[in-house]
């Protein structure tokens, strides 16, 4: 696996659930099939960084170097073993190993 980069998910969307002021981003997840060995790759999130405001919300891949994206949010790694489930805002700034 050669991974995937840093990215954003607004592309498949917006997605959106519910209506008038309760409208909301509709979340992404994953359930996973097989556990996820390490060689394979895993999911890389930075927490918080569904609330950043310098990264468009219609931009895919998050260029790491501007605005120092790195430095202003933790990486948190998940290894899911099989049937396990991910959550996530389609704003959070995330990649595959």
């Amino acid at each position: 696996n050669k991974g995937f980069q840093w990215h954003q998910d607004e592309q498949n969307g917006p997605l959106t659930a519910g209506r008038g002021s309760t409208q909301l981003d509709a979340l992404r997840y994953w359930i996973t099939v097989d556990d996820t060995r390490a060689d394979f790759g895993a999911p890389v999130y930075l927490k918080g960084s569904q609330e950043n405001e310098f990264v468009d919300r219609d931009v895919v891949f998050v260029d790491m170097e501007a605005n120092g994206v790195l430095a202003r949010y933790e990486a948190t790694r998940f290894q899911p073993e099989a049937g396990d489930m991910i959550v996530w805002h389609p704003k959070v700034i995330h990649k595959v190993d």
